[in-house]
This record gives C-alpha cells, structure tokens and sequence, in this order.
C-alpha cells in the first residue's frame, strides 16, 4: 500500500486522561472523517482516525498537529499528528472495543483509570448494559440517542474553546 492510499491519521500528544469519544469529536466535522480509536499503550494514550481519502487525512492533520489538547492549559499535551502506516479497520476495531468492554464488565477492571466510562464509551452503543447482558432494541437506541445528545454538548463546549482561541490568536 503506497502513501497516497493511507487514509489513516496517526495522533500522539494525548493526554493521559483522554477519550476516544473526544477524538472522535475532535474530527468528526472534518471533511471526510469516518471514524476514530484511542489506544491505551504506555503512560498516554495514541489516536487513530480514518478518512475516506488520504487529501481528507492530510487537510485535518495540517489544522490540527502541533496543536494544544486543550487551549485552556497552554502548559498541557500538544497534537502530534502523521500519516499511519497503516489504514485503520474501523469494524475490526469495534469488534475489539466491544470485547475489551465485555472483559472489564466482567473482571471488574476499570481500565487505564476510567473506570465505567468503557462502557459508556462503547457498552451502550453495542447494547450491553453494565452487568454486560444485552439490553432490549429500544432501551439501547435511546441510550445511543442520550449519548449523541451528550456529545453534541461536549462538541459545542469545544468548539466555543477553539473559537476563543482562535480569537485570542488574532489579537496577538
């Protein structure tokens, strides 16, 4: 697979804390964007986001690498962003969360600190519930509707950072 074919982004420069559903907010209004996974390896955690061609990959990482994590911490994590060597396989990748998920439902592990926020991450959207058991249709599309919801809370708050801090650029 040459170059031009990695549609992939590799992300370093997280935060420990991190979550995947940031990084999927993170680009999910970038052109192209398809989907996004965090990995928990070492001390932080690195990110991968795929999009439907690499010219899409390229736009997002000339906007976002050498970046702030957060603007409001400008002592904080900065984006590290290249092309993966890779493509990531977002089916496969979800197949792996959702077992993670099912492992520490069942082990009790919480996971690089983020105790239930696994399953939140991942457990609702698969329809499990936190015991792991299969919740019914409806009850797990309006647990995937309240997180859509929570999401486009959370996109909004970072986006009003982005802007202020693109405002407080232009004034430099």
């Amino acid at each position: 697979m040459g170059d031009a074919d990695i549609r992939t982004l590799y992300i370093s420069g997280l935060p420990p804390d991190a979550r995947e559903r940031e990084l999927r907010n993170l680009f999910r209004f970038d052109k192209g964007f398809e989907g996004a996974r965090l990995v928990f390896k070492g001390a932080s955690p690195i990110g991968f986001a795929l999009f439907s061609s690499s010219d899409a990959a390229a736009s997002a990482m000339d906007l976002l690498n050498g970046e702030l994590y957060d603007p409001a911490d400008q002592e904080g994590a900065r984006f590290s962003i290249k092309f993966a060597k890779t493509n990531l396989d977002l089916a496969k990748a979800s197949k792996a969360s959702a077992k993670m998920q099912m492992q520490q439902t069942q082990t009790g592990s919480t996971g690089q600190g983020q105790g239930n926020d696994h399953y939140n991450m991942y457990g609702s959207q698969m329809g499990y519930n936190r015991e792991g058991a299969q919740q019914p249709d409806q009850l797990a599309s309006i647990n995937y509707a309240l997180e859509q919801i929570a999401n486009a809370n959370m996109v909004a708050q970072n986006m009003q950072s982005m802007v202020a801090h693109m405002g407080g650029m232009a004034n430099m």
